[in-house]
Formats: C-alpha cells, sequence, structure tokens
C-alpha cells in the first residue's frame, strides 16, 4: 500500500521490554517519525472491549480509514517522510494491524523476562525504572513526582497522545477511558498496584484475581511474547525482524544498524553515535541481583517455555 504512510514501521515487544527507548533511537533519524501508544486509535470500534487482542476480521474499511486517518495527521504535522509507531499491547494484534497497513514492517524488541518481569512490577506500582531513562524523563525527574498538578500534567499529556477523536464513534468512546485515567492517578500518588497496568492479555482481569502480582506480569510478558513470536516468524524475513533489548543497550550503534537496515533508512557512523547517545551501557541480565532463588523458580515455571523459544536459557535449580 502506498501513499504518505507507505511501509509503516510497527515497533513492538512486551511491556518493560525496552521499545521506549528503541522509539527514542528511532525518532532521532531524520527520515523517520515515531508516534508512542496512541492506544485509542488502536483500541477505535472496540474501546469498551476487556481485551487488546484484535482478530484481523476487526479491519474493517470504516476502521481502517479511521485509523490511516488519525497517523497521517500525526506523520503530516512531524515534517518527517516516514512513519512508524510504538505500542506494546500491538503484540496481540499483528494480524489485524496487518490488514490495516498490508506492507509494514514489524521490528521486535525481544528482553529476558524474568528482567521484564520485575520491572514490570515496579511499573505496576508506579514507580519508574531509572536505568533506561530518556533525556525527556531525566528532566521530568527533576520535578516533584506524585503531587496533584505533577499527575495531572502528566495524564493530560498522555491522554493527548493516545486518544484521536474526529468523529461520532471515536467521541462516544471517550468514557471508556474514564477507569484507566483514574486507574494511573492512583497508581502514581499512592503507589498502588491494584489498578490493572499494561497490555490487556486476554484474561488478564482474572489472572491479577488469581496470581501474585509478579506471576501477573510473568504471564502477561509470555503472552504478549507468543502471539508476536507466534504471527511475526510466519512471515516473510524482509518484513519482520526480531532485535534484543540486552544487545540494544550494550551495542547500541550496530543494533540500531541492523534496525535502519531493515526499515531501509540511510545511517553513517556519525548518526548511529546522534541516535544512541542517550542509551547508557550497564551490565544485564538484572534479576540475578533482583530476583530471590524462590522467585526465580517460581517465574520460570510459569515462563520457561516462552523464555527457551526466544533464546533465554532457564537458571533456576530444579
Amino acid at each position: 500500500m502506498g501513499g504518505l504512510l507507505r511501509r509503516p514501521a510497527i515497533l513492538i515487544g512486551a511491556a518493560r521490554s525496552g521499545t521506549k527507548m528503541l522509539a527514542e533511537t528511532l525518532n532521532r533519524h531524520p527520515e523517520l517519525f515515531v508516534l508512542r501508544e496512541p492506544t485509542a486509535v488502536w483500541r477505535y470500534g472496540r474501546a469498551y472491549s476487556p481485551t487488546d487482542l484484535r482478530p484481523a476480521s476487526d479491519a474493517r474499511p470504516a476502521v481502517c480509514a479511521y485509523i490511516r486517518r488519525a497517523f497521517e495527521k500525526e506523520l503530516r504535522a512531524s515534517g518527517k517522510p516516514r512513519f512508524a509507531e510504538k505500542t506494546p499491547s500491538n503484540c496481540l494484534r499483528m494480524p489485524f494491524i496487518h490488514q490495516v497497513f498490508p506492507d509494514a514492517l514489524f521490528l521486535h524488541l525481544l528482553r529476558d523476562g524474568r528482567d521484564a518481569t520485575a520491572s514490570a512490577v515496579d511499573t505496576w506500582k508506579g514507580m519508574r525504572d531509572r536505568s533506561i531513562r530518556t533525556p525527556r524523563q531525566a528532566d521530568t525527574e527533576k520535578r516533584p513526582r506524585g503531587s496533584l498538578k505533577w499527575v495531572a500534567e502528566f495524564m493530560g499529556r498522555v491522554f493527548k497522545r493516545k486518544m484521536h477523536i474526529d468523529d461520532w464513534r471515536s467521541l462516544l468512546e471517550t468514557p471508556a477511558y474514564l477507569p484507566w485515567a483514574v486507574g494511573l492517578a492512583r497508581r502514581h500518588l499512592l503507589n498502588s498496584s491494584k489498578p490493572l497496568w499494561g497490555p490487556r492479555v486476554p484474561g488478564l482481569r482474572h489472572i491479577r484475581k488469581t496470581y501474585p502480582l509478579l506471576e501477573t506480569c510473568a504471564l502477561q510478558w509470555e503472552a504478549c511474547v507468543r502471539m508476536a513470536v507466534g504471527a511475526g516468524r510466519q512471515m516473510e524475513p524482509n518484513r519482520y525482524l526480531e532485535i534484543r533489548y540486552e544487545e540494544l543497550v550494550n551495542n547500541a550503534p550496530e543494533t540500531t544498524a541492523r534496525a535502519l537496515q531493515f526499515l531501509d533508512l540511510p545511517y553513517d557512523e556519525r548518526l548511529l553515535e546522534e541516535m544512541t547517545r542517550h542509551i547508557r551501557p550497564y551490565p544485564l541480565p538484572k534479576w540475578p541481583t533482583v530476583l530471590s532463588e524462590e522467585q526465580l523458580r517460581r517465574v520460570e515455571r510459569l515462563i520457561g517455555t516462552a523464555l527457551e523459544q526466544t533464546g533465554y536459557p532457564l537458571a533456576a535449580k530444579p
């Protein structure tokens, strides 16, 4: 499919897998604009659904037109020629996205599920993983965090980014996001882990009621990775690429070059240095220092198969 949104780049990855870092990096390319998490756009027509799962059959003409219209507006405003988008929940709807954008390129960022799980636990509680903060986040952290004013400003920015209201259906779907807004405020003001967070995998509410938070985050990671890998590895090699968070952190220029080659974007050493300057190398994995042996066994018992399928050997003793 041609037009303004020719060959869009869809950045996918389970929650806390470094997709924000990847988006920040690629957005520094002069020819690529990366839009971050326009949740309501992808959920158009299904805003009240309890899950982010979306089948290909949902890609009706009116839905496709709305999504393309929203993204074209953002791309025109950016002044750049190519479009990319980053939303972790898209792990659950790749066949749907393929119908909306038949020529889309899927760039999948994988991270060790044990590290992603540990990081997700903190995020559910309203805590921040400072090891991967972007320059904008670093600037935000200079201001008092957790106050009503901070939360209101933060919610305003996020709500503006996630929403796109341009017809009667999108207007009627706006109330569907009020529980999300209340949960966001509760999480940041009270450090509460009760509101649901992250990709709404099938059965997430039941999972959260049944399992402790650690297991909930592990199962959330497993569902996202399993569905993304399952869909992606069936595509042509020139349509789907997997890169690793660990490689991006500790070998940023080379990993970024692989991503740009896949996306057919020009680069040189100077541009790679500029694009990756904000990435700080540090020892990985982190889970050996943040998970106890008992926690490690609990996590690997649930997601061990997915870890091994994605190249992360198990470590817990039988």
